[in-house]
């Protein structure tokens, strides 16, 4: 509930409109996040998006627009927007940049193995 009043307060003094637009808005978003099925902030992720992830940031590496640091956050971003259009749901670029590191772990544990 003071989430509500906060983004109340946030939407209308930033939109100049009224609080019954506010309701229709914020009834919008709640319903939108209920048909995606989201949740608290924690990610589940199927095989299909792990391999599309992986493919799409390969692309960008592919393409030479990776730093020596890592991706930038946008690159995060836009990885994140193309998983949310393709499996419908609702992904971050942190949990994107999260799940990479998942997947770099992973990796070193299976070369450490192997050798």
């Amino acid at each position: 509930m003071l989430l509500k009043s906060i983004c109340k307060e946030v939407f209308v003094a930033q939109s100049c409109v009224t609080f019954a637009d506010f309701v229709f808005v914020w009834q919008a978003m709640e319903d939108a996040v209920e048909e995606v099925g989201a949740t608290s902030g924690h990610a589940t992720w199927t095989s299909a998006m792990s391999a599309f992830m992986l493919s799409h940031l390969a692309d960008l590496v592919a393409s030479g627009l990776k730093t020596s640091k890592g991706f930038k956050k946008h690159f995060y971003n836009g990885c994140a927007r193309a998983i949310n259009e393709k499996f419908n749901t609702i992904c971050t670029g942190d949990q994107v940049k999260n799940h990479l590191k998942t997947w770099q772990k992973s990796g070193q544990r299976y070369l450490n193995l192997r050798s």
